[in-house]
């Protein structure tokens, strides 16, 4: 058996003990949670947000899913609700104040609080432009890939586009993945405001609106923000002097095997990521390292400083990871953030705890990827469910994937 057959089994090994322990349901002394349990999914109309509406559903949840675009938050809530569970939708663009005071407003009248919140700012869509499947059609076309075929960008006969247009999105909150312009190789920043302004203070935004409205209970509150690993990574001890990466995925690890265990990219690379995913600035790492000295002021002043040489056109020289830049820093961001908001949490006395994670979903078959990745989306939904549901287990700060611990 050759490297990609043991890869391809362990990754398939992995899979199977994961749906194994999906349908083991949770017994009555582990049900923390009733009807009564309200949980808010943000971008949740489709793909991976969807799915984890669905599952935080069938577990017996009341789910609020949120969209920006109305029709279509409101036709996600009704396939769910036609399978008879209890969802509703309301409006929530995340980068907007006046939108996300409204929903907190409906939210209080309606409910009185919730009590998990999964943070799925979409990695779709941002400002007009979204990653769909080509066969979609309409609109101005931006951009086009993966003409057929494959297992690089695309990697699906008519592969996906991105076009101008379209508008789609995302007591659980559930903060998912976020917005890319980049693919594979690429490292354009011409984007990276909106790419911040979505995937890391879209992430704040919410947080910071649904902490005073979470309800104390004896389990804790949770809050769940999706992000993703192999992004911008901080140490040398994480990262080591070399990895493999797949510009397919950006997955980052030690050795060639791994990734062809984890990612389905076939677009290999041996690079010196101490210097190209690490942030040079030793002092700036170290201070970000440090829980500490880790502040909102330092992570808000180090995506400022970045989109201030994005204008200048000195980030390039400035110490930035070089691949994915605008996303690498984003993600950075939301990891340090949640890592400064368990932190602050910690404080909080018995029966109001809220217990904060992120979690990478894996490479989703979604139009994000052309449909192209090698998890399904009810795979990828599965260790953000896992984590806004853990009985007895009061873990805080923490990165996850495939219900497993990982570093930042």
């Amino acid at each position: 058996m050759d490297k990609k057959e043991r890869a391809k089994e362990r990754r398939e090994k992995r899979r199977q003990e994961i749906s194994l322990l999906r349908t083991i349901p949770y017994s009555d002394h582990q049900r923390w949670w009733s009807s009564d349990t309200i949980a808010v999914v943000t971008g949740a109309n489709r793909g991976i947000g969807f799915e984890i509406a669905h599952q935080l559903a069938l577990h017996g949840l009341t789910v609020i899913l949120t969209s920006r675009e109305t029709g279509v938050g409101d036709e996600a809530a009704k396939v769910l609700q036609e399978g008879g569970l209890n969802v509703v939708f309301h409006q929530l663009d995340v980068v907007d104040p006046l939108s996300i005071k409204a929903f907190v407003d409906w939210v209080q009248q309606s409910y009185g609080g919730i009590d998990i919140l999964i943070s799925r700012e979409n990695r779709e869509e941002c400002d007009g432009f979204r990653a769909v499947a080509a066969a979609g059609g309409g609109g101005e076309d931006v951009r086009e890939l993966g003409e057929s075929g494959g297992g690089g960008e695309g990697g699906r006969e008519g592969g996906w586009r991105r076009r101008r247009g379209a508008k789609e999105d995302g007591r659980d909150l559930v903060n998912n993945a976020g917005v890319n312009f980049n693919l594979g190789s690429e490292n354009s920043v011409e984007y990276a405001e909106k790419v911040i302004l979505t995937n890391y203070y879209g992430t704040k935004n919410m947080i910071q609106a649904m902490i005073p409205l979470m309800r104390p209970s004896a389990s804790g509150a949770r809050i769940v923000s999706v992000s993703s690993r192999g992004k911008a990574a901080l140490s040398q001890e994480v990262i080591g002097p070399k990895r493999s990466m797949c510009f397919t995925c950006h997955l980052l690890v030690s050795r060639k095997e791994d990734l062809e265990f984890l990612c389905i990219g076939q677009n290999y690379s041996l690079l010196p990521l101490t210097e190209r995913e690490r942030i040079g600035n030793i002092a700036l790492r170290q201070q970000l390292e440090d829980v500490d000295q880790l502040s909102e002021e330092l992570i808000d002043r180090t995506v400022t400083m970045f989109l201030e040489q994005v204008k200048d056109g000195s980030w390039t020289s400035g110490g930035w990871p070089q691949t994915s830049t605008d996303y690498s820093i984003s993600k950075l961001a939301v990891n340090a953030y949640t890592r400064l908001m368990a932190k602050v949490l910690s404080n909080r006395p018995d029966g109001h705890k809220i217990y904060i994670n992120c979690y990478c979903p894996g490479w989703v078959k979604t139009a994000m990827t052309g449909w192209a990745g090698n998890v399904t989306p009810e795979e990828g939904a599965d260790t953000a469910v896992w984590l806004a549901l853990l009985p007895d287990q009061f873990v805080s700060g923490k990165f996850f994937a495939e219900r497993r611990e990982i570093n930042f």
